[in-house]
């Protein structure tokens, strides 16, 4: 038995990363947009934060000369937690008459609306980088669509760029 052929050898193998690998839209998930909102719902929203943060890490690494900051999703995350500690307290323990907590709760909740809309625009915003759409494309993710359905809409845009790649 020759040297190249002991099974002690060492193994033959290259280490040198794969170039010609794509690392554009084709590294995130296809996901049926149904899931997504059916996810959605059963979690009572949660899954849409589980959602925009994956695809964020995703996107951090393909998109890496414009990445999403850590201060957005933190922040969004953080308003959306304390919103929903607040809901639960409020329905657990505050009557329906004080009317200062009311109006906290009320202010955190539009706080949380609006984090996780600049997020999700960010996303969109990061898409189109990684993908070069120009407005005429059949790729564009509309600005209308994206504030009606969110992660859904986006998720079928993700879908649709993934699909028109590998066809």
């Amino acid at each position: 038995m020759s040297v190249d052929q002991s099974p002690y050898s060492v193994p033959n193998t290259n280490l040198e990363a794969d170039s010609s690998k794509d690392n554009g839209i084709l590294q995130l998930p296809r996901l049926s947009a149904w899931a997504v909102f059916l996810l959605a719902i059963f979690t009572c929203g949660i899954y849409v934060y589980v959602w925009l943060y994956t695809r964020t890490k995703v996107i951090n690494t393909v998109c890496s000369n414009k990445k999403i900051s850590t201060e957005l999703t933190n922040t969004a995350i953080s308003i959306c937690i304390i919103d929903y500690l607040m809901t639960i307290y409020m329905m657990v323990f505050v009557e329906s008459t004080n009317n200062g907590l009311i109006m906290l709760e009320n202010l955190i909740g539009i706080g949380s609306i609006i984090s996780t809309f600049i997020w999700i625009y960010a996303i969109r915003d990061r898409l189109h980088i990684i993908e070069n759409v120009s407005k005429d494309s059949e790729f564009w993710i509309g600005g209308g669509l994206t504030f009606l359905f969110g992660v859904i809409y986006l998720q079928c845009k993700i879908n649709q760029m993934i699909d028109g790649r590998q066809s």
